[in-house]
């Protein structure tokens, strides 16, 4: 991440990173009528439009969009929609960040920061998160992942481990330990349905692809993250998608 845009329903800010800090670099006012969510939207896409002007690499995997205003209320199909259209016309994903994750972020920042939010989002971005991935050929940096979010107390709901059913390795379905064997070609569907069921309480999906490369197990279960309107974040640029999805790229930690 090198550049972070805060929205409120009162303004955006351009934050530039250095080091393990943000500057702030612009400040913009948002003219939003109240419960005008159509006012809120082309402001939106107004002062996207203006900030982007002062970012020469935006995309996805440099440029972090976020929207924490707590007082408005906006319903799921207001958010998606709005998520939608600032992906189509910049590229860009727009995170709605959940009250109670903004209130994990304050939590975590420095006492003396002014910008609470935003020193604790660099600290520790998520609480909880789900990796989803090849465990037959990307094992090694799933571990890897794993490790490094465990050092910054973030709790990976799913896999809880990376050791593996030695009988199962080279076959279609790798099972981990503590998983029942299983039962018959169908019972795969267990296995899967409760890996996706942690995506709920997920404060994103990390989506691990190596080269690019999503598997046929991840591009299924990505349906099921979109239509859960879950953050997702590949590890590197996906190669092999037949659509592209509001997402982000880079793992920062």
């Amino acid at each position: 991440m090198k550049y972070l845009i805060n929205f409120t329903a009162s303004h955006a800010k351009l934050y530039k990173r250095e080091q393990d800090d943000m500057k702030l670099i612009r400040f913009l006012p948002i003219d939003y009528k109240e419960n005008d969510f159509n006012t809120l939207e082309q402001s939106i896409f107004n002062a996207l439009l203006e900030l982007l002007n002062d970012i020469s690499d935006a995309d996805n995997s440099s440029t972090r969009v976020i929207f924490s205003h707590f007082d408005l209320v906006l319903s799921d199909e207001t958010k998606y929609r709005i998520v939608i259209d600032v992906y189509v016309n910049y590229g860009l994903y727009l995170y709605f960040v959940p009250e109670d994750l903004a209130l994990h972020y304050q939590n975590c920042a420095s006492p003396s920061s002014e910008e609470k939010l935003i020193d604790g989002m660099l600290k520790q971005a998520f609480r909880k998160v789900v990796i989803c991935g090849s465990f037959q050929h990307h094992l090694q940096e799933i571990e890897n992942i794993i490790r490094k979010l465990n050092a910054m107390n973030v709790t990976v709901l799913s896999p809880w481990t990376t050791k593996v059913i030695p009988e199962t390795i080279g076959t279609d379905f790798i099972l981990l330990e503590g998983q029942q064997p299983l039962r018959n070609e169908r019972d795969t569907w267990t296995h899967k349905y409760r890996h996706m069921e942690q995506f709920i309480d997920a404060d994103a999906i990390i989506i691990c692809d190596p080269s690019g490369h999503v598997g046929k197990g991840t591009l299924f279960e990505i349906g099921f993250m979109v239509a859960n309107n879950k953050r997702i974040i590949f590890t590197e640029k996906p190669q092999n998608l037949s659509i592209l999805f509001p997402c982000e790229i880079g793992l920062d930690i």
